[in-house]
């Protein structure tokens, strides 16, 4: 009986029934490499975005000539993030903003 165990065992392990984990050799992640690709919900809590809106709580948004006043602000590369954010986004509080960087 143990050698049936045994034999299960050894061929469980010898076919390759094990977990592996990825890992970003870049970052030190244990999350998927995205290909650089900015994950949206990240981006859009992120420090760049409250100057957006009046309330630490980013519930109100600015009007809209400060909107334009803080995306002009950010540079090229913030704006670039910000849209590809927005391209990804699939949480409906972003929905507003993320219309009116799309209009910018």
């Amino acid at each position: 009986m143990k050698m049936i165990a045994t034999a299960a065992v050894a061929i469980l392990l010898a076919s390759g029934a094990t977990y592996a984990q990825d890992t970003n050799t870049q970052t030190g992640s244990t999350q998927p490499d995205s290909g650089g690709a900015t994950d949206a919900s990240n981006y859009l809590t992120g420090p760049n975005i409250h100057r957006f809106y009046t309330d630490d709580s980013m519930t109100t948004l600015r009007p809209e000539a400060e909107l334009k006043s803080a995306w002009q602000a950010m540079n090229e590369e913030d704006r670039a993030k910000a849209k590809q954010a927005c391209m990804g986004n699939k949480d409906n509080r972003w929905s507003t903003l993320c219309n009116s960087i799309g209009s910018m």
